[in-house]
């Protein structure tokens, strides 16, 4: 499932081409959720004509995106459907995002001066609250740079915890059709194995081959790390657990998953 939604600001193209190519790539269905967000309950305060200038945007920006993406369906030949609903992104992306495999999101975009829903559009914390609340895997976009619609180098931020469990096995059909996997084991010092050695036999036993490379967490630099080596590897999409710490202890103290969340320039998939 592909998040759009009237603030945007000009990735709701860049979204749909790649969900659309992650679709094609994996032979699979594509939803598109366009969510708009409900008034204000002060919103009798709101002068009319803005309300209905704001309503009348986002019925435009539904129109251009729902052209947008069922265009992207027949250039890809795949299969898909169509939702529009009126709530909390939140609410609504849990509602119809727990019968899908995974959801796609955008990186909010800078606080924006709308006089009827707010500042920010209430999305500046929608990637963290989905990874705790979903139970779906989350590809979150990067901001400001459209991202690759390749699918063939895929790395595993690797540490031996749960939260990287779970997203090995929720990438899984991913990670069987990409040309090459590279493990990335950061952070792994109290690891009793060789690094991400018991890993890699249990993913070739589900026929994924995967390259290891072992890289000592620098003063809890794991984020800042895997990122790179991701760049050096020319990964198209990382792959990692979140919140391996509690989530306020990551947002005070620091952590790779708000690091990542920060600094990526390519799609990451999150689990927890």
């Amino acid at each position: 499932m592909l998040h759009l939604s009237g603030g945007d600001d000009g990735s709701t193209a860049e979204r749909i081409r790649y969900g659309a190519a992650l679709a094609a790539h994996g032979g699979a269905h594509l939803t598109g959720l366009f969510t708009r967000l409900p008034l204000p309950l002060a919103s009798h305060y709101v002068p009319p004509a803005l309300i209905a200038g704001h309503r009348a945007e986002v019925d435009r920006a539904a129109a251009v995106a729902r052209q947008l993406f069922e265009d992207s369906l027949r250039r890809h030949g795949i299969a898909g459907e169509w939702i529009e609903a009126e709530g909390s992104a939140l609410d609504s992306i849990q509602l119809y995002g727990r019968s899908t495999d995974l959801v796609i999101l955008g990186q909010p975009v800078a606080a924006k001066a709308d006089p009827v829903v707010g500042p920010d559009h209430g999305v500046g914390q929608l990637t963290q609250d989905l990874v705790f609340a979903l139970g779906r895997p989350v590809i979150r976009l990067p901001q400001g740079a459209a991202p690759v619609q390749r699918f063939g180098r895929l790395l595993i931020g690797w540490n031996g915890k749960k939260e990287a469990t779970r997203a090995v096995h929720d990438a899984l059909p991913l990670l069987r059709l990409a040309d090459a996997v590279i493990v990335a084991c950061v952070g792994t010092a109290g690891l009793k194995t060789t690094p991400g050695s018991e890993l890699a036999r249990h993913l070739a036993r589900h026929d994924v081959a995967v390259d290891l490379v072992v890289s000592p967490e620098r003063d809890g630099r794991a984020g800042p790390e895997l990122l790179q080596l991701a760049a050096q590897h020319d990964a198209d999409l990382v792959v990692m657990g979140a919140y391996g710490y509690m989530r306020w202890r990551e947002r005070i103290f620091g952590g790779a998953t708000e690091a990542v969340l920060r600094q990526a320039r390519i799609p990451v998939l999150f689990s927890h």
